[in-house]
């Protein structure tokens, strides 16, 4: 089961809750809890307050769920290693809301996408080699 749901569930029944807090009513561990968080945080589907007490916002806009559903998409082609068709899906994430965070997200991730799928690897006579277009490429490899 995705965790996300579980603790989006919880927070819908209860709001204010801490991280340690969702550990302990979902069983998951805490790192995995904070590493949910932080993503559904960058997503616009949670906000945390000066306690880091975890809500949903008061209304969660289309935007930021049509965001999320092309991320999770694009993620999925990544995981494939369809990195062109990855980069376009992160574009039309981008494209799909107005949040500066998530908007910064996707141009990362879809810069990413064009990087891996400007290296071309190919098999010469015999020889396996990777052909790199750019230094920026190499520098992407080795982040």
């Amino acid at each position: 089961m995705k965790s996300e749901p579980l603790i989006l569930g919880l927070l819908s029944e209860s709001a204010g809750k801490s991280a340690e807090q969702l550990s302990k009513d979902t069983g998951l561990v805490i790192c995995h809890v904070r590493y949910v968080l932080r993503e559904l945080l960058s997503q616009g589907l949670v906000e945390r307050d000066r306690e880091y007490r975890y809500t949903l916002p008061q209304s969660v806009s289309p935007a930021a769920l049509r965001f999320q559903a092309w991320a999770e998409k694009a993620t999925e082609l990544e995981k494939g290693r369809y990195w062109r068709r990855a980069a376009r899906v992160w574009l039309e994430a981008f494209d799909s809301t107005r949040n500066p965070q998530l908007r910064t997200r996707a141009a990362a991730r879809r810069d990413h996408c064009i990087a891996m799928g400007n290296l071309n690897c190919g098999n010469y006579s015999g020889i396996s080699g990777g052909v790199m277009n750019s230094q920026s490429t190499w520098e992407d490899l080795n982040r």
